[in-house]
């Protein structure tokens, strides 16, 4: 019996632990003054979204921002770790559809090509958006881009681990 447990467990355990084909990947990023280095009072927000093709070699794009203290001048993806300020990779402000006297902007599905090493940065987290104004010329507010967790991976884990606490709670109660 043991023996039947532990080959299950054996295959959970491998099957968790492949790696998973490799698709398409979202991250996301919640804009705001407090993620500035130096960080900025400011009521300004917005949420950012990249999704990094399969093959590794196309971003696609989308930015919304609100409330900015004075019109944005220009708009960034950059490339540093959380709490670093870094490079920019790609100007976002050409394609930024600018309202409310340029205090709110929408950018939606722009595409950039991208390098191995920028698709390598972007998995690791280290690319944020920022946006600039006249108030903050350094940016106004900033969000560091993060991997969505996929959904099936999730699942898969949960299972896994129900699997492994069942063994577990038989094994004690024999």
């Amino acid at each position: 019996m043991f023996a039947r447990y532990t080959a299950a467990i054996l295959t959970a355990a491998s099957v968790a632990l492949a790696a998973p084909a490799r698709g398409q990947t979202t991250f996301t990023a919640f804009l705001n003054g407090a993620q500035e280095v130096p960080s900025r009072a400011t009521p300004a927000s917005g949420t950012g979204s990249v999704v990094l093709n399969a093959t590794r070699t196309q971003i696609v794009v989308n930015l919304q921002f609100t409330g900015l203290t004075a019109p944005m001048t220009i708009a960034h993806i950059h490339e540093a770790a959380f709490g670093v300020n870094g490079s920019v990779r790609f100007d976002l402000g050409p394609l930024i559809a600018l309202t409310g006297g340029g205090l709110n902007g929408t950018l939606t599905n722009a595409m950039f090509a991208v390098t191995s090493l920028q698709a390598t940065a972007l998995e690791a987290g280290n690319m944020y958006f920022n946006v600039h104004t006249s108030t903050y010329p350094g940016g106004e507010i900033r969000g560091q881009i993060t991997a969505v967790p996929e959904p099936a991976s999730m699942v898969l884990l949960a299972t896994g681990l129900a699997g492994i606490g069942l063994f577990v709670r038989r094994r004690r109660s024999n």
